[in-house]
């Protein structure tokens, strides 16, 4: 499914679940999935919104690595990213997840 948000970029949100899966599992690095999708990202409105809190989950590969209450925080911020892009979620949804504190919805 593709979505803008907005009409000047396009973004795959099944592409970009699929990327951010895999940087979730480690089968991509913080460098690549940034390559790879921080333009397409900060150029589609409301994707921009998200990009802006993504970064913290793409640089705190080391508090994950040592802190394993907030590893579990940040990947459970990730799980409810993903599947609320794979759902559809508008922007405001989709903001709300700020990787730097996360309370899973009952």
């Amino acid at each position: 499914m593709r979505n803008t948000l907005g009409p000047e970029v396009m973004v795959d949100r099944e592409q970009l679940a699929s990327s951010l899966q895999q940087l979730l599992e480690g089968r991509l690095s913080a460098d690549e999935f940034e390559a790879q999708w921080r333009e397409p990202m900060i150029g589609a409105p409301g994707f921009d919104r998200v990009w802006a809190y993504l970064e913290h989950y793409l640089s705190d590969g080391d508090i994950r690595a040592r802190d394993e209450r907030y590893r579990r925080m940040q990947d459970g911020a990730m799980v409810e990213l993903i599947a609320r892009i794979r759902s559809g979620a508008g922007a405001d949804e989709l903001a709300q997840i700020t990787f730097l504190a996360w309370v899973r919805p009952d």
